[in-house]
């Protein structure tokens, strides 16, 4: 999205031209988003909007993002809201940056479901090695008990 953006700007279509139609509200929507910044870093048109304005960027971005071409990355613009995005620098009568980005939620919450899965299948498998070496030590208890009285008889 951000590549295709990037290239319909530099050929000289406008920001509201290459967003989509639909506007995302990124703190609660798990659909895609797209922001358009200046190459000042300030946004000029934005499908993705946070409590009702277009997310900013930390300048950091910007710079890295001016220097190689594009940056991808995981951001958290407030609490509670994280989004995997890539930026992209755009060239053409009007150069900036187009991000485009997809909360990371649901993504979260996979990652917290397989932490728990392996948490549990870790507790098995401790539980299952100490009743497999306590079963081993009465075993090998039980044959020296054996061994040992069988030997005074």
């Amino acid at each position: 999205m951000a590549e295709d953006a990037a290239a319909a700007l530099a050929a000289g279509r406008t920001p509201e031209s290459v967003l989509p139609v639909a506007r995302v509200e990124i703190s609660t929507s798990l659909a895609p988003f797209m922001v358009i910044y200046s190459e000042a870093g300030e946004p000029l048109a934005s499908s993705g909007l946070l409590h009702g304005a277009a997310p900013l960027l930390p300048s950091g971005v910007f710079d890295f993002t001016h220097q190689n071409g594009e940056d991808r990355i995981s951001w958290q613009p407030e609490s509670g809201v994280r989004i995997a995005a890539m930026v992209v620098a755009s060239g053409g009568v009007q150069p900036g940056f187009v991000l485009a980005g997809r909360s990371l939620r649901e993504v979260e919450k996979r990652e917290s479901q397989i932490e728990q899965i392996t948490g549990l299948a870790w507790l098995v498998t401790i539980a299952v090695s100490l009743v497999v070496v306590a079963g081993c030590e009465l075993i090998f208890a039980e044959k020296t008990l054996i061994a040992k009285t069988g030997a005074q008889t």
